[in-house]
């Protein structure tokens, strides 16, 4: 009975290391060549303007959105100014608040940054919502003029760029964040900035 049980036995365990090592390969092949489009359920608009002392963004759902607008980290606490409940028929949605308000992260002396979810669900995050990382940066920059002069140029940059909605996920690749950058305080994202996009592979 041991020396007919012996040869099942390794070509059970044969099978098993050849089903891992194809399933290794698939999974590196697809991440390779795949790329799942970004989520453009649930809005039509997001728009930032970086103030002086504040960041207001406005967003612009579909007609039929029921669930909810907030800044990371905010889900629980519900404060006015950082969550927004999604109301049938309604379709604009504002946020002003400053920089200490609403999970804003100051990432050097001038720049602010804060991520805003659209969750299409008013209780869990699915796949298919959205979020949106916000960036006002207020650093000055040298500028040459015409008779070979430099002046300092305080210049306000807005980027929005789009974010995992997973509170616990990773950073996107940089070509699937789709940025838009403003040097005049505003920008504006909307679903036709999603533009298909080549995957390198030193971005996996």
């Amino acid at each position: 009975m041991i020396h007919l049980w012996i040869p099942k036995f390794f070509i059970i365990v044969q099978a098993l290391i050849s089903y891992a090592y194809c399933d290794g390969i698939w999974r590196e092949d697809l991440s390779n060549r795949i790329n799942i489009g970004a989520p453009t359920d649930g809005y039509h608009r997001v728009q930032l303007n970086c103030n002086d002392n504040s960041i207001s963004v406005a967003v612009v759902t579909e007609n039929d959105f029921d669930g909810v607008i907030y800044t990371r980290g905010s889900f629980y606490g519900r404060s006015e100014k950082c969550f927004q409940e999604g109301r049938f028929g309604q379709t604009d949605y504002y946020f002003d608040f400053e920089f200490d308000e609403c999970n804003v992260k100051k990432k050097d002396k001038n720049t602010y940054t804060v991520t805003l979810v659209i969750q299409n669900d008013k209780e869990l995050i699915m796949p298919g919502d959205s979020a949106f990382k916000l960036v006002c940066d207020f650093r000055s920059r040298e500028k040459t003029l015409e008779a070979g002069l430099q002046v300092t140029e305080k210049r306000v940059t807005a980027v929005i760029s789009l974010a995992d909605a997973d509170p616990g996920g990773k950073d996107l690749p940089k070509h699937l964040q789709h940025s838009v950058t403003s040097r005049n305080r505003t920008a504006v994202f909307t679903r036709e900035d999603i533009k298909p996009k080549l995957q390198r592979r030193d971005e996996l």
